[in-house]
């Protein structure tokens, strides 16, 4: 009976071909595709009036509590039914007075600025108003 032998692959002999498929494959796209120029327009994707954000948008009461947080007092009660001022209230029975109509990041700059020089002088105050241009604070 005649029996069959397997044969041992030389992994070095499989390599070679493999080597020099590549170089004529890569050598190919070269030299057809160096002067393809690919630009992709990306201005159909974005052509819809509206985009819709995954992620609400703050409202103006958000927003609001956010800037005051760094102020470094606890807020108790924020009323927002003036058309002109925001009322603030504080733990330590400070109430300040914001203007909608001014920048609000700004105002309140000016009062951690107070706060901080009352801090300083040793005073607190107990009531500021922020809506005019040199604000008026109450010891």
């Amino acid at each position: 009976m005649y029996t069959f032998k397997k044969r041992k692959i030389n992994k070095q002999k499989l390599l070679l071909p493999i080597v020099f498929i590549f170089i004529l494959f890569s050598g190919f796209l070269f030299i057809n595709l160096r002067d393809f120029h690919f630009q992709f327009d990306w201005q159909w994707l974005f052509s819809s009036s509206e985009l819709i954000s995954p992620i609400p948008e703050d409202s103006f009461e958000e927003e609001i509590r956010e800037s005051l947080f760094s102020i470094g007092q606890e807020l108790r009660d924020l009323d927002l039914s003036s058309e002109k001022k925001i009322i603030a209230t504080f733990s330590g029975n400070l109430t300040v007075l914001f203007s909608k109509e001014k920048d609000l990041n700004f105002q309140v700059a000016s009062l951690q600025f107070i706060l901080w020089r009352a801090k300083i002088e040793g005073k607190a105050p107990y009531f500021v108003d922020l809506r005019f241009d040199k604000p008026v604070v109450k010891i």
